[in-house]
C-alpha cells in the first residue's frame, strides 16, 4: 500500500506542478507559492504514512510554519486556498483528561486553529465594526444549537458541539468580515479562491486521466476506493472534497476570474482553456447540484451585471412568458428524466417523512432524530440514513426556530447586497461585481445545501459568503 501511495503522490506532485507553471504568475511569488508549498508537504501524512493524529498536528505545525510573518489579509487568502489540501475524511477524534472524546479534528478544523484563531483574539483591537443584524443572527443560531444540545444530557456533548460551532460559524464569519476593509483586500479574497480552484482542477485532471479517484483511492472507510461510478461518461470523482462542494468552488472561481481577469494574473491566451478546465471539473464531481447551481448562480452574475437595463427588462419578460407557456403546454415534458439511482425518489421521501416527524416537533425538533425508527425507511444501500438537504437537518434536530434562524442569516445579507447593487450607478465596477458576485454565490449556496448536507467545508464556505457580504454593505470605503 506504500509504494501505492508514493505513486499517487507522485502524480499529483507532476499534476500540481504542471498547473503551477502554467499560471506561474499566481504560484510563483508570494501566497501562491506558499499554496504550492503547502499542497505538496501534505502528501506524504495522506499516502504515505496514514496516522490521522500525526497528520493532524504535522498539519497544525506546517500551516503555522509556512504562513509564518503573513499579514491578516494574506493569512486569510492562505486559509481559503488551502481549505481543500487534505482530504475531508482525514479526521481523528481527540480526548482528554476524563474526557474519551472531547473532539474531532479535521483539516478545515486546524485550519481555523492555527490561521484564524489568533486573529480572532486581535478584533477587539483591530476592528471598531459594531454589530448588526447578521453578526445577531451568527451568533443566535449557534447559542441557540448549544442551548439545544442540552436535550442530550451529557455536558461533553454540549461543551463538543460549542467548540465545533464556534471552529466553523463564529471565527471564519468575525474574522473575515472584519479583516476584508478594501477593495485589494476583496481581490485577495478572490485569488485565494482562484488558487484553491485551480489546485482542485489539477487533482480532478489528473484523476480523471488516470481512471482512479486518488484521495478516495487511500480512504481506509470508502468503498469507493474499489467501486467506479459513471456519470455522463466521466468517473465520479470526489477529489479531497466532495463533487458539489467542489463543483461550488469552481463556481465562485469563475466569477473571481471574471472580475480580477482586468489586472492580467492570468495570461490572456489561458483564460478560455481556464474556464473550460472548470467547466470540466464541474461535470467530473457528478453532481447534479452543483451543475444547476453553476447554471443558476452564473446566470444571476450576468444578468446583474453583463445585462443593461433594457436587455434585463426584455430577459425578465422572455422568462415570464417560458414559464406561462410552461404552465400552459408543458414544453419540458420532452426533457423527463429516467432517475436510475433513484435520487429524486429518495429525497421525496426525505421531505414527506420529515414533515410528518416535525409536526410532532415543530418548534425545536429533536437532537436524536436518527435514533426514533421515524426515518429506519430511508437506509441507503451504504447502511446510513442520508439526510440529502441541510435545510431538513437543521430542521429535524432544531426545529422550525433553528431552521429560521439559519436561514435568516442568508436573508440578512442578500437583500441588503441586492438593494446595494440597485444603488450602483457604475455596473463595471469593482465594486458593483462584488456586489452582484456576493449575490450571486450566497443564493447559489443557498439553492445547494437544499440538495446536501451541510458536510466537507460548506459550513466555512457559507460563513465566507456571508462574512465577505456583510463587509461589502458595511463599508463605505469599497465605494
Amino acid at each position: 500500500m506504500l509504494v501505492y501511495g508514493i505513486k499517487l503522490s507522485i502524480l499529483l506532485v507532476a499534476s500540481i506542478g504542471g498547473a503551477s507553471l502554467a499560471l506561474r504568475k499566481l504560484f510563483f511569488q508570494g501566497v501562491g507559492r506558499k499554496v504550492v508549498i503547502l499542497w505538496v508537504l501534505v502528501l506524504p501524512f495522506i499516502f504515505w504514512i496514514r496516522n490521522e493524529q500525526l497528520s493532524i498536528f504535522a498539519f497544525f505545525a506546517l500551516l503555522i510554519l509556512i504562513n509564518k510573518d503573513n499579514p491578516p489579509i494574506i493569512t486569510i487568502v492562505f486559509f481559503i486556498a488551502t481549505l481543500g489540501a487534505s482530504p475531508v475524511w482525514l479526521h481523528h477524534a481527540f480526548s482528554a483528561p476524563g474526557i474519551n472524546y472531547l473532539l474531532t479534528l479535521s483539516f478545515d478544523r486546524v485550519a481555523v486553529i492555527a490561521l484564524l484563531l489568533p486573529l480572532f483574539f486581535q478584533l477587539s483591537k483591530s476592528s471598531r465594526l459594531k454589530f448588526n443584524l447578521t453578526d445577531v443572527l451568527v451568533c443566535a443560531f449557534v447559542i441557540c444549537t448549544t442551548i439545544l444540545t442540552f436535550r442530550e444530557g451529557k455536558i461533553t456533548n454540549v461543551m463538543r458541539h460549542l467548540i465545533d460551532s464556534s471552529l466553523i460559524y463564529i471565527v471564519p464569519y468575525f474574522v473575515i468580515s472584519r479583516f476584508v476593509r478594501t477593495i485589494k483586500d476583496l481581490h485577495y479574497c478572490s485569488l485565494g479562491i482562484l488558487l484553491l480552484s485551480v489546485m482542485l482542477c489539477a487533482v480532478l485532471v489528473i484523476s480523471q486521466l488516470v481512471q482512479i479517484d486518488i484521495y478516495e483511492a487511500v480512504n481506509p472507510r470508502s468503498r469507493y476506493n474499489v467501486i467506479r461510478e459513471y456519470r455522463g461518461g466521466f468517473l465520479r470523482l470526489a477529489g479531497p472534497l466532495t463533487g458539489v462542494m467542489t463543483g461550488y468552488i469552481l463556481f465562485m472561481a469563475y466569477l473571481s476570474l471574471d472580475i480580477l481577469k482586468r489586472y492580467k494574473l492570468v495570461a490572456g491566451f489561458l483564460y478560455w482553456p481556464l474556464v473550460v478546465v472548470f467547466i470540466f471539473c464541474v461535470l467530473f464531481g457528478g453532481s447534479r447540484g452543483a451543475l444547476f447551481g453553476v447554471i443558476m448562480g452564473v446566470t444571476i452574475y450576468y444578468y446583474l451585471i453583463k445585462l443593461s437595463s433594457t436587455q434585463r427588462i426584455i430577459a425578465a419578460v422572455l422568462f415570464f412568458v417560458f414559464i406561462m407557456l410552461e404552465l400552459v403546454f408543458n414544453l419540458s415534458s420532452f426533457l423527463a428524466y429516467n432517475d436510475e439511482y433513484g435520487t429524486f425518489d429518495y429525497r421525496s421521501e426525505l421531505y414527506s417523512t420529515a414533515f410528518e416527524f416535525l409536526k410532532y416537533h415543530p418548534f425545536f425538533g429533536m437532537q436524536n432524530y436518527i435514533d426514533t425508527g421515524f426515518f429506519d425507511h430511508l437506509v441507503t444501500g451504504l447502511g446510513i440514513i442520508d439526510i440529502v438537504s441541510a435545510y431538513v437537518g437543521v430542521a429535524l434536530q432544531y426545529g422550525y426556530v433553528g431552521l429560521l434562524l439559519f436561514i435568516s442569516m442568508f436573508l440578512s445579507v442578500i437583500i441588503p447586497l441586492f438593494q446595494c447593487l440597485m444603488k450602483c450607478k457604475d455596473t463595471d465596477s469593482d465594486y458593483a461585481k462584488y456586489i452582484a458576485m456576493y449575490f450571486a454565490s450566497t443564493v447559489t449556496i443557498m439553492f445547494v445545501i437544499s440538495t446536501t448536507s451541510l458536510i466537507s467545508v460548506f459550513p466555512i464556505f457559507v460563513m465566507i459568503n456571508l462574512a465577505v457580504g456583510r463587509a461589502l454593505i458595511v463599508r463605505s470605503n469599497f465605494i
